[in-house]
């Protein structure tokens, strides 16, 4: 199971509140009786604080078994990065902050023995990827109208400057990355491939999710805003970052990816390049991560989905890399 960072000192590096209380139990205001089963409220704090230490001694086991049983995993590991040695640099926009990923190898996808997986996230891949920096946040809507000059979200879903910016679409993101890369900072910015993505994500793990294997809402609450706790957007790093101080990586909004999307991973580069050939539907564009309208099905590292890149959704927002020019 991957380390849990010391959050506290994260949130202070890349500009958030080391003081913000812990997220609510945000009910939706409709959800099928499937997504209310794992629903943790209506019990003690005692007896909640118990599951949770007798639920972090199952998820450790289970890793465990999941490691020892996966051979893929037995033939290679994702390179490692220590919580504690992050290296954070600001962007070019306050509250843009970036987080250096080392090079490394990862299998890429599902395995074959994963309950949860669909079958787009076959067959598993060894995957080699180049460093690069990463946001430790998704793009908020004050980032977005300091850049494009307005705001495309809505009061039906939330407006406000922490908030991630939503409906938006692929090209509108990559104007986005245009006028910051007219700036001349000395990098360059773009958007993640979906290698470079599912590599933070699992940031060096080899969990279904960063936190473990748990999907009890109660758990889950705490790493991840989606279907089971929330129907709107969050404002960005209000639950636990995963081990290299990523927020929301899982869940929140979806995060478009530079790849078009094909639904298997037959032809996927092996050197961590976005794929750029021809789609399954036409020049469909990845979508990676979940979000607050989806179950915790989605909300897994190796999850992956598409949409029109002309299209926009309330459920739907990006994140930058970026690269020395």
């Amino acid at each position: 199971m991957a380390q849990t960072p010391n959050v506290d000192g994260i949130r202070r590096k890349v500009g958030l509140s080391s003081r913000r209380p812990p997220p609510r139990y945000e009910a939706p205001e409709s959800r099928s009786s499937t997504s209310r089963s794992n629903r943790g409220s209506g019990f003690p704090v005692k007896t909640i604080v118990l599951w949770f230490g007798v639920a972090m001694v199952i998820m450790t086991f289970a890793n465990l078994c999941s490691n020892e049983g996966d051979s893929a995993d037995n033939t290679a590991t994702s390179h490692t990065q220590n919580s504690g040695v992050i290296g954070y640099t600001q962007g070019p926009i306050d509250g843009m902050v970036f987080v250096s990923v080392p090079a490394g190898e990862y299998y890429m996808g599902s395995p074959e023995s994963d309950q949860e997986k669909y079958s787009n996230e076959l067959p598993r891949q060894l995957v080699s990827i180049s460093a690069f920096e990463i946001m430790t946040t998704e793009v908020t809507q004050r980032m977005w109208v300091e850049v494009m000059g307005s705001n495309p979200c809505t009061q039906q879903y939330g407006i406000g400057d922490d908030l991630p910016v939503y409906n938006v679409s692929w090209h509108d993101c990559r104007e986005f990355i245009s006028r910051l890369n007219s700036t001349s900072d000395g990098y360059t910015y773009r958007l993640p491939s979906e290698a470079e993505w599912e590599y933070s994500a699992r940031a060096g793990g080899s969990s279904t999710r960063y936190w473990g294997v748990a999907t009890e809402d109660y758990i889950v609450a705490q790493f991840c805003v989606y279907a089971g706790n929330s129907n709107k957007p969050s404002q960005v790093g209000s639950r636990h970052p995963n081990a290299w101080g990523l927020f929301d990586v899982l869940g929140n909004v979806y995060e478009w990816c530079e790849d078009v999307y094909v639904n298997n991973y037959h032809s996927l580069p092996e050197d961590g390049s976005p794929y750029t050939g021809n789609g399954t539907y036409s020049n469909n564009r990845v979508i990676r991560g979940g979000s607050w309208s989806r179950d915790i099905r989605n909300c897994r590292s190796a999850d992956r989905t598409s949409a029109d890149p002309a299209s926009v959704s309330s459920d739907r927002g990006f994140r930058l890399v970026r690269t020395d020019s």
